[in-house]
């Protein structure tokens, strides 16, 4: 009784360590890429919240910058279809002279994820200013 215990215990840690891997790289690739929204990527996270993470839109493509982010995972909580993960992160975008276009600082957001079919989405993100 208890191997089976122990057995139900790890999967669901199991669950939720790989839930978040795949959540805190898709919030990082959402920030920092230059791609637009694509098929791929509806799988895992809807247009609207994609694009209210990537600001790229915002700003003209011709002028070369640099972005910069620190992303924490804070604390997660899951079962086998749905789940939230707390993230705090600070993000900065700078010209080429080091120079500060656009920034965030240590923002808080909580993401809501549901389980469809074999992989994990993220259905609603919340941020605090």
């Amino acid at each position: 009784m208890k191997k089976i215990i122990l057995a139900v215990i790890s999967l669901y840690f199991v669950c939720c360590c790989i839930s978040t891997v795949e959540i805190y790289n898709l919030i990082k690739y959402s920030f920092l890429t230059n791609n637009s929204y694509n098929e791929c990527l509806s799988r895992y996270i809807s247009k609207d919240i994609f694009e209210g993470i990537n600001k790229s839109h915002f700003f003209d493509d011709k002028i070369p910058s640099k972005k910069k982010l620190k992303l924490y995972m804070l604390f997660s909580i899951c079962n086998f279809k749905n789940g939230i993960v707390w993230m705090r992160y600070t993000f900065e975008r700078k010209d080429l002279k080091n120079s500060v276009i656009s920034g965030s600082y240590d923002v808080p957001m909580k993401i809501y994820i549901r389980r469809e079919e074999w992989h994990w989405k993220i259905v609603k993100k919340e941020e605090t200013p």
